[in-house]
């Protein structure tokens, strides 16, 4: 009587154990959200990076002598004036800090005479993950390529 007592605790505890592991599997993973970034940026899609970023992103970019900030509207129309087409260049990340809800990467594009570094600053919210935060800087020079982490 006892082995049965057992058994079904045994089930019962192993089942709840498997359903907690398979319903994290459904969450947006942080590698797929900064890789669909990549994909996005790398092919100019504005439509993709418009989805990828919230309403009130904040971001950066570069100006003649300091850093400028313009809204997601700008940003997206600057993306939209160059069009879509496949970027030739590497790309890799580096998750900075992670947590749950929110993560601080490092993306970089590097092309054959200068890389573009990407922070950028996401959140999770009701299980989509939205950019709040996009600083883009220039580095002169071919800069060698991060390695995945």
């Amino acid at each position: 009587m006892e082995l049965k007592i057992y058994l079904a605790m045994l089930l019962i505890g192993g089942s709840s154990y498997c359903f907690a592991q398979t319903g994290t599997q459904n969450e947006p993973s942080k590698d797929a959200f900064i890789t669909q970034f990549m994909q996005a940026y790398t092919a100019n899609d504005a439509v993709v990076l418009k989805k990828l970023l919230t309403n009130g992103a904040k971001i950066t970019i570069p100006g003649k002598s300091e850093q400028i900030a313009i809204s997601k509207s700008d940003y997206l129309q600057l993306i939209k004036q160059t069009g879509k087409e496949q970027q030739s260049c590497s790309t890799s990340y580096k998750i900075i800090s992670s947590t749950v809800n929110a993560l601080t990467a490092q993306v970089y594009f590097v092309y054959s005479s200068y890389a573009i570094q990407n922070t950028i600053k996401a959140e999770n919210k009701s299980g989509t993950w939205k950019i709040t935060e996009l600083i883009k800087a220039f580095m002169p020079g071919s800069q060698p390529a991060i390695v995945k982490q």
